[in-house]
């Protein structure tokens, strides 16, 4: 029985952890227009929660969220003034301990003093949160100006709980406490654990720039210089970057300061991570120009086209990319298939099949040459010469790498053929099954029905109507017979037809809709297999259309 209500307590204390870091981010003063609702809303949902647990759950998750009436400072408030409540109410249970913590987390960035307590008696109440109550205790000391002692809080999550997820983030924070304690030596050993563990944290680039701070007020001015520099190529988007460029700037120790080619370099694959491509661009170009014999230049100048691209600045990248593609280098094959891709986009179709009259000579893979190949096939298409199109999507489905190439190329090709087809098959797909409709019975009457009549019948089934012909040319299928609105499938149309609309309407005159259950598998000259299990609806063709 111990361990049951151990573990229902942590379930209980998880939700409310993770309704207070949600939570944690509003503000708790509510404007005076809104009061008398708000005393309203407390009312009503204090005569109607009966127990501990309810009332909890209607102050944790108050229903007046999800509507626009309060802002989310009111919801705030009125969460607060519910858990009061809870506290006052069933202050021997333990919902009204998980109040109390819920309470706490809430008020950590409004009333700092005011949160203490909870937090406080939160520690005694629930061991198996030791680690984030001793962090959000540091946190509410940190903002109540008590920095010491919050850097001594901070400190002892490690030794409570070595294993703890909040490592990562006790070290910014023992750093920050002890940085604003002006104890250097203590904030040195804690940034560093922080900015060797984690790059991703957002308050990362700060740590950066205290760990340098520290480093200059210790007199360490190689250390400082080192890290001012890798903030300033890590961070580049950061305001601490900006702050760094300009402490490098004034000459630590008397020791002029320019950044180097491989520092443009790494600024710009930062900034591509960000996806700030402007900026990379501009880092890259910085580089190219300052280090002709790079070993890295191949890799820049295709980055600085594919940056290009990604702003649509199509004629600049078209000659990062023929360059490239000139030099030869272990990058030219990439930057081929960018070329490709270029040319699409600006509509240059001669251009891609001269360069697709080149793949024989050169090196590229097969994956590469598919890829061009589709890029032309896609142009073609556009221009309407579609057996040339249909040509090169032939020879990607062939042999081109790895599969899902392949694939790409015989989907392009079924839809080729169906658009040449007329554009409209004689079966339709339906999203659902909606027995009811199908047979006109009730839901599970019909449900009922269909599962018995499981009859497995080999259905040549119109297909494609050509325009020129007037031929329906039957496709065979494996269909699974659900029901219709009027009749069962003839016997005649298991036969292949090759009937004129004409003919067909006749044949089926009295049919209208023949509601089938099939699972498509079907397959086409090009070797293309599709395969759904949804229902479709047979449509009879008239005279002059497919429908």
């Amino acid at each position: 029985m111990k361990t049951y209500n151990k573990y229902r307590s942590i379930g209980g204390c998880g939700l409310a952890v993770a309704s207070g870091l949600a939570l944690a981010l509003g503000g708790l003063l509510a404007s005076d227009g809104h009061t008398a609702q708000m005393e309203t809303s407390e009312q009503s949902t204090a005569n109607r929660c009966i127990t501990a647990e309810e009332c909890f759950a209607a102050a944790a998750w108050p229903k007046e969220r999800l509507g626009h009436t309060l802002t989310k400072d009111q919801v705030a408030a009125l969460k607060l003034e519910r858990l009061r409540k809870v506290i006052e109410g069933f202050p021997a249970t333990l919902w009204a301990k998980r109040a109390g913590l819920l309470s706490g987390v809430m008020l950590i960035d409004r009333n700092p003093a005011g949160a203490l307590p909870y937090l406080r008696a939160a520690q005694r109440d629930f061991l198996v949160l030791d680690d984030y109550i001793r962090f959000w205790i540091g946190e509410a000391l940190l903002r109540l100006g008590d920095a010491k002692e919050a850097a001594g809080m901070f400190e002892g999550v490690p030794q409570a709980v070595p294993d703890s997820n909040l490592l990562n983030q006790v070290a910014l924070r023992a750093g920050e406490a002890w940085y604003q304690v002006s104890s250097c030596p203590e904030a040195v050993a804690w940034f560093v654990k922080a900015v060797n563990a984690n790059d991703k944290d957002p308050q990362i680039a700060q740590a950066w720039l205290r760990l340098a701070s520290c480093y200059l007020r210790e007199n360490q001015l190689t250390e400082g210089r080192e890290t001012l520099k890798q903030l300033w190529t890590k961070f580049p988007q950061t305001k601490e970057a900006k702050e760094a460029e300009t402490l490098l700037g004034s000459n630590i120790g008397g020791v002029s300061w320019t950044a180097t080619p491989d520092m443009h370099y790494e600024r710009a694959q930062a900034f591509l991570g960000q996806s700030l491509h402007a900026e990379a661009i501009e880092e890259l170009k910085k580089f190219l120009a300052r280090d002709p014999s790079s070993p890295h230049r191949g890799d820049a100048k295709l980055k600085l086209g594919i940056a290009q691209v990604r702003l649509k600045l199509y004629d600049q990248a078209r000659e990062t990319f023929q360059a490239l593609t000139a030099e030869q280098g272990p990058r030219a094959d990439e930057a081929t298939v960018w070329l490709g891709r270029v040319y699409l986009r600006q509509g240059l179709g001669e251009k891609l099949l001269d360069l697709c009259r080149t793949l024989s000579k050169g090196t590229v893979t097969s994956e590469q040459k598919g890829q061009i190949n589709l890029f032309a096939g896609i142009w073609l298409e556009d221009e309407a010469r579609f057996d040339e199109a249909i040509a090169r999507y032939r020879q990607v489905a062939k042999s081109g790498e790895p599969a899902s190439q392949r694939g790409e190329a015989q989907w392009r090709l079924v839809i080729r053929r169906r658009s040449a087809c007329g554009g409209r098959s004689s079966i339709r797909k339906t999203a659902t099954l909606n027995p009811r409709r199908s047979t006109g019975l009730p839901v599970p009457t019909a449900t009922r029905k269909m599962r018995n009549q499981k009859r497995r019948l080999h259905c040549s089934v119109s297909g494609f109507h050509t325009p020129t012909t007037a031929n329906w040319r039957a496709n065979t299928r494996t269909c699974r017979f659900l029901g219709s609105r009027h009749r069962k499938v003839p016997s005649s149309l298991l036969r292949p037809l090759s009937l004129s609309p004409r003919q067909l309407r006749r044949r089926f005159r009295t049919i209208r809709q023949v509601v089938v259950g099939c699972r498509l598998s079907y397959s086409w000259h090009t070797g293309a297999r599709w395969n759904s299990g949804h229902l479709v609806s047979i449509k009879m063709p008239r005279e002059s259309s497919a429908r």
